[in-house]
């Protein structure tokens, strides 16, 4: 009786754990898709010098945070420049930068994450990774490699 007590009380917090991070799991399933996550992508209000600027209370403390990224102009498979990302969270007054060649921000089920990709020539091997934004900064969700062309 006791182990049955035991596996149902895993089960329950198993599908609590679940329901709270409801979008990762699917965020990451769109994102192993090739372009599944394009329809995403959240608009980039900018600012004087080009640059994405968004303020959203992504550490959950009722202040806006604020995240800036630049991304670089460039059409080729590998871009010359790095793509770049800071968040600055007010919460704890920390701020957290990434850098890829390739930087995408989406909205996702009111949560934001960004979409990072590169390739290690132009024969591949390809490369994507997923983060989460939030009290902690950026957290990796899930990443995902291939051969060949970028995906």
């Amino acid at each position: 009786m006791a182990s049955r007590v035991g596996k149902l009380f895993l089960t329950l917090c198993a599908l609590a754990g679940a329901s709270a991070f409801s979008a990762t799991p699917r965020v990451c399933e769109l994102a192993a898709t090739r372009v599944g996550l394009a329809k995403f992508a959240s608009p980039v209000p900018t600012n004087e010098d080009g640059n994405g600027v968004l303020a959203a209370d992504f550490d959950a403390d009722g202040s806006p945070d604020e995240l800036k990224w630049s991304v670089t102009g460039s059409a080729s498979i590998i871009p010359p420049d790095n793509s770049n990302l800071s968040l600055s969270l007010t919460g704890s007054g920390k701020r957290f930068t990434l850098e890829q060649q390739r930087l995408h921000v989406i909205k996702l089920e009111a949560r934001y994450y960004v979409v990072t990709s590169w390739v290690e020539s132009e024969q591949g091997p390809w490369h994507k990774e997923v983060f989460a934004f939030g009290p902690k900064g950026i957290t990796k969700i899930c990443a995902f490699s291939g051969q060949g062309l970028a995906q």
